[in-house]
């Protein structure tokens, strides 16, 4: 699609899409370290674990790249002006939109991605449809108190 063929709010729902992504990803990884502490104090099963190439992890990378991209900009680390053309002339570029330093996150026909891995939608629904499920889980616990001894329960008066 040329950009005289966009819809004139092409722009607007694009940075749309990628603030909704971008917040999935956020609550995702915060819902994977609250698992994480609770089962700290269980069994300490971590939900992923460090180069892993899990789902977890790539969720975790993609939302450090997000997270850390103002970083980069104070300090210089973004690539040169042509990475600001991407989604005019990507075609004509012959780069590919890993190469780009200033986009922390894209959205492309199969997924996200950025300069340190790909998720697929697939990949991404299934994951936060387990979540929930972990979640439901979780909800309906039902404490594990033992009952006091008859002499130390608790005075009606």
């Amino acid at each position: 699609m040329s950009i005289a063929e966009r819809p004139r709010n092409f722009g607007c729902t694009l940075a749309n899409a990628v603030r909704g992504f971008e917040q999935c990803l956020a609550h995702l990884y915060q819902a994977v370290c609250c698992l994480n502490a609770l089962t700290k104090g269980l069994d300490g099963t971590r939900q992923f674990g460090r180069n892993d190439g899990s789902i977890l992890e790539r969720v975790y990378l993609m939302h450090s790249e997000i997270k850390h991209m103002d970083e980069r900009f104070v300090t210089g680390d973004v690539a040169d002006e042509t990475s600001f053309m991407l989604f005019s002339r990507a075609d004509t570029l012959g780069t590919s939109a890993a190469s780009m330093s200033n986009i922390p996150m894209w959205l492309t026909d199969a997924g996200l991605e950025c300069a340190k891995c790909s998720i697929a939608y697939s990949e991404l629904a299934q994951e936060l449809r387990e979540l929930s499920q972990q979640a439901k889980t979780l909800a309906t616990l039902k404490a594990n108190v033992a009952t006091p001894p008859s002499g130390l329960q608790a005075s009606s008066s």
